[in-house]
């Protein structure tokens, strides 16, 4: 049976980052099933969903391997997954939402609250600052995949999305249902 786990680490970029870590995974008999990883500034960051077949020794070995990596420069964090490592939130369609304008302060807090307040879960979410070609504005462009449960109005949460557009100046894209 598989058993998954996840690791995060965060450090100063360098060439052979990842591979530190899926040489542990893999020598510990691992599979990666899910990465996501991004530079930052001069960082590094990077969250990895791997399974072992097994029992719990096999893990405990791939986790300590993992931990004995951190460094000054170098953080990681690494533990058993909650759940089996099913993609589907049972009960929930899927939307994707894009948000682009001029960059300001609390922009993620006020989208993120909005779908708290609807119970709505944030499957990915990926947001960048970039200067215009022209002016050197400073331009923000949001890109999330949500997960909707039963019986969230998507109508009245189109709506309230409106109202932030409005509110704060940028463009919005809600597109419902996507494909899971």
């Amino acid at each position: 049976m598989k058993q998954y786990y996840v690791t995060s680490a965060v450090g100063k970029d360098r060439p052979g980052f990842i591979n530190q870590i899926t040489r542990v995974i893999y020598a510990s008999g691992g599979n990666v099933e899910m990465q996501r990883a991004a530079r930052m500034a001069d960082e590094f960051a990077a969250i990895i969903l791997f399974s072992l077949e097994g029992s719990d020794p096999a893990g405990e070995s791939a986790l300590q391997g993992l931990l004995a990596l951190q460094s000054d420069d170098f953080k990681i964090t690494a533990r058993a997954a909650v759940g089996a490592g099913d993609a589907a939130i049972p009960g929930c369609s899927f939307a994707e939402v894009t948000a682009s304008g001029a960059d300001q302060p609390g922009i993620i807090d006020v989208v993120t609250h909005l779908l708290f307040k609807e119970n709505i879960n944030v499957e990915s979410m990926n947001y960048n600052v970039d200067s215009a070609p022209m002016t050197g504005q400073q331009l923000f462009r949001m890109e999330a995949r949500l997960a909707i449960p039963e019986g969230v109005d998507v109508e009245t949460l189109k709506e309230k999305l409106r109202e932030l557009e409005d509110q704060l100046n940028f463009d919005i894209l809600f597109t419902h249902p996507v494909c899971a």
